[in-house]
């Protein structure tokens, strides 16, 4: 693949991709069968994960409620092997998912482009990242007392990229 930068033609190569989508597609056969058969990953979203009971109402206009509740929702974001990533079981529940998820997708990425993690150390190697959503942190303050040292760590988007490297 080619692609200019700032004027100058530069060549870029993808050596390896990993991600989770909706509908448990997480590999390039299961992502290419989904799209190739014309599928949709929007579903309701689970009860488990958030009270839609509490804020659902047929009528979408009254305020602070919603007509329905669907999204693309990713599968088991509660599973993460926190010991893999010498994550303490205390500070793994503090651990945004999309941090989880970023880990697992990093590491994930390296094992498909047959890169070894321990290569790139003390290389030039830099770690970009995009979080966009502090939902999880948000949950604090209704439960003071579970708050701890590892909330912060958890939860702020600056960490990501250093978790990664």
């Amino acid at each position: 693949m080619t692609e200019k930068v700032f004027g100058k033609v530069q060549d870029i190569a993808v050596v390896g991709m990993a991600f989770r989508f909706p509908a448990g597609i997480d590999s390039c056969k299961k992502f290419w069968d989904f799209m190739s058969q014309g599928n949709c990953a929007i579903s309701e979203i689970p009860a488990d994960r958030w009270p839609t009971d509490l804020y659902q109402d047929p009528d979408k206009n009254i305020p602070g409620r919603s007509k329905n509740f669907c999204a693309g929702v990713l599968e088991r974001i509660r599973d993460f092997d926190a010991s893999f990533f010498g994550i303490s079981p205390r500070e793994a529940e503090w651990l945004d998912p999309q941090q989880r998820i970023l880990l697992e997708t990093v590491y994930e990425c390296m094992e498909d482009a047959g890169i070894r993690p321990s290569l790139l150390k003390g290389t030039q190697c830099g770690v970009y990242t995009g979080v966009s959503s502090l939902d999880y942190g948000l949950q604090a303050p209704a439960d003071l007392p579970s708050i701890s040292a590892y909330t912060m760590t958890g939860n702020t988007f600056s960490l990501a990229s250093n978790r990664i490297s």
